[in-house]
């Protein structure tokens, strides 16, 4: 099991001019493309102009199924938090680097991307995503 956590993922980014220029394609999906993100660039609460844009989740979990080597990875025991005391459904993950960690040491059952390529990732998305809708 691989997890790709939310501070991995927000490395990511489509940007506004990345939609615009999906726009110009009168493609039907290209215009539900830019219909569908549209809305959320324009909420998006990041008001740093080098956060700007939606962070690619999906995409990133997607490219990392097929191009692993994009992340460096450590094992870690991961567990879900479910009685929603202080979290409801959160992954908590032990690198057996905390105290208890190193009594109990959990064997681990999952890797965990700590950092990904980021050039990378954009070359892949460009080549995969963003010239396929940019060619339609």
């Amino acid at each position: 099991i691989r997890m790709v956590p939310l501070d991995v993922c927000h490395k990511t980014r489509f940007s506004r001019e990345q939609l615009n220029a999906i726009n110009k394609n009168e493609h039907p999906f290209c215009q539900f493309v830019q219909e569908s993100v549209d809305p959320w660039l324009k909420i998006n609460p990041n008001k740093n102009i080098e956060d700007q844009g939606l962070h690619l989740y999906d995409s990133l979990a997607m490219a990392l199924s097929l191009f692993p080597d994009l992340a460096k990875y450590k094992d870690a025991y991961v567990s879900v938090e479910t009685k929603g005391e202080f979290t409801d459904g959160e992954t908590v993950c032990e690198f057996n680097e905390s105290i208890m960690g190193q009594i109990f040491k959990p064997q681990p059952n999952a890797e965990i991307a700590l950092d990904i390529d980021v050039d990378g990732f954009n070359k892949i998305f460009e080549e995969r995503v963003l010239n396929f809708l940019l060619n339609l």
